[in-house]
């Protein structure tokens, strides 16, 4: 019985989710779009520019039958994202860039502007640079997960990864974080004691957020039972890739206020 309910849940949802969005069946729709595998990972990389140089991300959202595929659009490795321009950057004017592609996105979300805590970062692009009104975007990250992560978390594809924060998810990225002896880092630690360190964070909520305001977290987080936030400064150099013996897959969370971190596996 358990079964049955359960899956007549997931049907009811997907039906749900059709009729909200127009979308085909999954038989007749082609699956060509950008996607990042650990097979095409295999183009050059990008360092990027200071530290304090803003990026823009937008997220899309996209139905592939039994699970969702997210794809992290970011201005990564074409110089600091200009914020005005992104700021009006409407929903209709992405989508209508993103129209060409071959599998439109049901969802688009667009974030706010990130700042790297690292002293330096290299990030590997498989995709095209696209211009998305007068910038430039292209995939950094890519997300899979099953359809019925909507039943627990259904504001998902309205808030993103702020509707289920401190909630470990997949990223299949070719990522490199440097940070240099001297450094000050802020880490997750969850029940377990596995750290997270924050790689970016983010003015989606506050448009006037500085680095030096992280250190106002502990008073505002509203962490899960059993974690703490930590601010420490590094005595020796501190580095975390995606591995690729891993499939570049590694496991990243968020806070509710869109700050990204990444699960710590140097000492693995």
């Amino acid at each position: 019985m358990f079964k049955f309910t359960k899956y007549s849940l997931i049907l009811a949802l997907w039906f749900t989710l059709i009729g909200q969005t127009g979308a085909k069946e999954p038989d007749q729709i082609s699956v060509k779009s950008p996607q990042i595998s650990a097979e095409n990972l295999k183009d050059s990389t990008v360092n990027l520019g200071h530290p304090e140089d803003p990026t823009c991300l937008i997220s899309t959202f996209t139905y592939r039958g039994t699970y969702i595929q997210i794809l992290s659009y970011s201005s990564y490795g074409y110089g600091p994202c200009d914020q005005k321009a992104f700021e009006s950057l409407t929903l209709p004017t992405i989508a209508a860039s993103l129209a060409t592609l071959d599998r439109k996105p049901y969802f688009i979300l667009k974030g706010g502007m990130n700042r790297t805590t690292a002293s330096s970062v290299t990030m590997g692009l498989t995709a095209p640079f696209i211009e998305i009104g007068v910038l430039k975007f292209s995939i950094i990250a890519e997300t899979i997960l099953p359809l019925n992560v909507l039943l627990t978390s259904p504001n998902l594809v309205k808030q993103g990864f702020t509707a289920t924060p401190y909630v470990e998810y997949p990223s299949i990225e070719k990522s490199y974080y440097f940070w240099a002896p001297g450094s000050e880092i802020y880490e997750l630690i969850d029940r377990n004691g596995i750290p997270f360190v924050m790689t970016s964070y983010s003015s989606q909520y506050d448009p006037n957020v500085k680095l030096q305001d992280l250190k106002k977290l502990p008073a505002v987080l509203t962490l899960p039972p059993g974690w703490t936030f930590r601010m420490r400064t590094l005595d020796k150099v501190l580095q975390i890739r995606a591995k690729q013996l891993a499939g570049f897959t590694t496991v990243r969370i968020m806070d509710e206020f869109g700050n990204f971190y990444i699960k710590n596996k140097a000492d693995d």
